[in-house]
């Protein structure tokens, strides 16, 4: 049985706000590879050192108050760590992987994959892409943006890209293509937002590299385009 953990987390400051993010949430969903199915899952508030941000609070609606009595981060980890799994998966690794710490376990970025598969589709969250590629709607009674709720969009987006892969190994080859940047297809920012990036004028392109900044995506795009 080849086992991954798809993992999600809320944090006290939303993922684009450069500052320091404590877990307020984490949630495992536990995918057997082999048969495709959901063998465990598990999710639970986190009670942080520091407040929750009003911003952080409107995307997840989890407040200070609801965490004053959760387990402390190490606690909430714990039923995560003590179970058996080969690769974390996620959407948008490179964030989950800065707050979650699993040691050397292997990330798997379905963002990455799905850019990398889908680059027609105008939008890569894990929402949008249930809708394009017509995923069903999770059962946790939750909402998008509670850590179990997404942790089941993703794993039913891990799934779906695992059954268009006939490589060998396809965990390991996605796990080498989620450590890369990704070639991006549209603009998603400033005046050039919703143009093709091989449109986008070279001076802006020059901008760009010049001001840095940006996520790796993005400056890997600019300079193959540059």
């Amino acid at each position: 049985m080849t086992v991954v953990a798809v993992i999600d987390s809320e944090t006290t400051v939303p993922p684009d706000q450069n500052e320091p993010k404590e877990v307020v949430e984490v949630a495992a969903v536990f995918v057997d590879c082999d048969t495709k199915e959901v063998v465990h899952q598990y999710s639970s508030l986190v009670k942080p050192t520091k407040s929750i941000t009003a911003r952080a609070s409107a995307i997840h609606h989890i407040t200070d108050r609801e965490v004053a009595d959760a387990p402390a981060y190490d606690d909430a980890m714990m039923p995560i760590l003590e179970y058996s799994f080969e690769y974390a998966v996620a959407h948008n690794a490179k964030f989950d992987s800065e707050v979650i710490d699993l040691g050397d376990i292997p990330w798997i970025c379905t963002y990455k994959m799905a850019s990398r598969l889908f680059p027609d589709f105008d939008c890569h969250s894990n929402q949008c892409l249930r809708y394009e590629l017509g995923l069903p709607a999770p059962e946790s009674g939750l909402h998008a943006h509670r850590a179990l709720y997404d942790a089941q969009v993703t794993a039913m987006l891990f799934l779906h890209i695992l059954g268009l892969t006939s490589v060998d190994n396809p965990l390991e080859a996605m796990a080498k293509i989620s450590q890369r940047p990704v070639l991006l297809r549209k603009c998603m920012f400033g005046k050039h937002a919703g143009m093709r990036w091989d449109e986008v004028p070279k001076s802006y392109l020059a901008w760009i590299l010049k001001t840095g900044g940006f996520d790796e995506d993005v400056m890997y795009t600019a300079r193959h385009y540059a």
